[in-house]
């Protein structure tokens, strides 16, 4: 994680961390997003986004709904090449294909409690046969109350 001291803007020696030309980025599973001055430059990738670059003014447009990347190309060029050298000096590494989230959750509980899926897991294979007994058990005995009923 990158960021700066908040200490000056909370003692009251400073008003803001960052200057209007400094860019600030970060990356969570192949999404992105960069920050400068007022704008964000953004990207969403499936299934909850669609994969493509947009821009938008943050102070004037709080819900981000008017995409800025053609009407503000050269500084769309600009926050895209910022975002890149962001990737770039912070060994950004791309996301494999076929990576889901939900898998990789699962996969890392597995890897961190190993000896507790273990159990769990073990325990579960244990009660099995019983628990189909039971359910062999209960359908046999309904199957009968309906042909006595008869």
């Amino acid at each position: 994680m990158t960021g700066r001291d908040l200490t000056p803007v909370l003692l009251g020696a400073a008003e803001q961390v960052y200057n209007p030309d400094d860019a600030v980025g970060y990356e969570l599973t192949d999404h992105g997003v960069l920050f400068q001055g007022d704008y964000k430059l953004v990207i969403n990738q499936p299934p909850r986004g669609d994969g493509q670059w947009r821009l938008f003014n943050i102070v004037t447009d709080l819900g981000e709904t008017i995409d800025l990347s053609s009407s503000q190309a050269l500084r769309f060029q600009r926050m895209l090449s910022h975002y890149e050298q962001y990737r770039l000096d912070n060994k950004v590494v791309p996301v494999p294909p076929g990576y889901s989230q939900i898998k990789q959750v699962f996969f890392n509980i597995l890897l961190k409690y190993k000896d507790a899926t273990l159990v769990v897991l073990l325990t579960l294979l244990l009660l099995l046969p019983f628990y189909v007994a039971y359910r062999m058990k209960s359908r046999t005995k309904s199957q009968m109350n309906r042909k006595s009923k008869l």
